[in-house]
């Protein structure tokens, strides 16, 4: 027994998914994905977000610190990939085995039970399919997306993963969107919000100095830049929630105006003349100092 613990422990260790049920210990290929092979190029790509992740305080996770290890592994010499891990968090977040939770639904197509705490509300039970898991584009969140049931109604949701505490697998089955069709839901929106409607047009003027670092990046799939009549330039694309993009555009400060939709603009301005009283400054009811 004790010689089949240290298996066990020691395949663990490796990432090797081991499914424990009334003491019979199974493995089953669909959980333990082959090993690949990384050129160095790839291995530095692959290390450079992991890096990201745990810069940005998130170490906590067991998960990510054990990535970050192998590929520092595959890159560098012993000696020095040890210099470059990071010191074990105190205590590791749950999100370890909630995230294991929801992609052990996702693979058999199963509802998982959660239990989600959104902003400022007490933690929520749902049962909820979880139907793919995405990163935000402009932040370091991650999304699953997926639908929330309620009876016999189905709605589809995007949950933020560090809000969710608890997560159970459920044997209720649900079926899952094509692909492509979800793919294209996720192309749509700006980071990860999924409006119910179509998507909206969203055109923005910005300052002629900013054109070469607006064409620096690619913000969206459906993006179109050029400079008009009086040399200002023009950013227009379709975005399925726009109030997701607001940070951004409030990035831009005064280099930046919201042309359409009549209701962004009107937020956008609000919030502008709001941090102009906290400096001091008045608007009159026609906006103007």
């Amino acid at each position: 027994p004790q010689t089949v613990r240290n298996y066990i422990t020691a395949l663990s260790e490796q990432g090797v998914y081991i499914q424990d049920g009334s003491g019979r210990y199974t493995l089953d290929p669909a959980d333990n994905p082959r090993q690949i092979s990384l050129s160095l190029p790839q291995a530095w790509m692959l290390y450079l977000p992991l890096r990201r992740i745990v810069r940005a305080s998130q170490n906590r996770r067991s998960m990510v610190r054990d990535l970050l290890r192998r590929v520092s592994d595959t890159m560098l010499q012993p000696d020095l990939a040890q210099q470059l891990q990071e010191p074990a968090a105190v205590e590791d977040s749950p999100i370890d085995s909630v995230f294991e939770a929801l992609v052990e639904g996702w693979r058999r197509g199963t509802y998982v039970q959660i239990l989600y705490r959104a902003p400022d509300s007490p933690p929520t039970k749902m049962m909820v399919a979880p139907w793919w898991f995405e990163p935000a584009v402009w932040s370091d969140s991650n999304y699953m997306i997926g639908a929330v049931k309620h009876g016999e109604h189905i709605k589809p949701i995007s949950l933020k993963l560090d809000r969710i505490l608890d997560a159970k697998p459920l044997q209720e089955r649900f079926d899952r969107p094509d692909p492509d069709t979800l793919l294209h839901r996720v192309r749509e929106s700006w980071g990860i919000w999924q409006g119910e409607s179509d998507p909206v047009r969203v055109v923005l003027r910005f300052a002629n100095r900013q054109y070469d670092r607006l064409r620096e990046t690619h913000w969206h799939p459906t993006e179109q830049t050029f400079i008009d009549a009086t040399g200002s330039v023009l950013w227009e694309a379709l975005i399925s929630e726009p109030r997701e993009m607001k940070p951004w555009i409030r990035g831009w400060g005064p280099d930046v105006e919201v042309l359409e939709p009549d209701w962004l603009r009107s937020e956008i301005a609000s919030e502008a003349a709001q941090t102009a009283r906290i400096y001091g400054q008045n608007f009159d009811d026609e906006g103007f100092f």
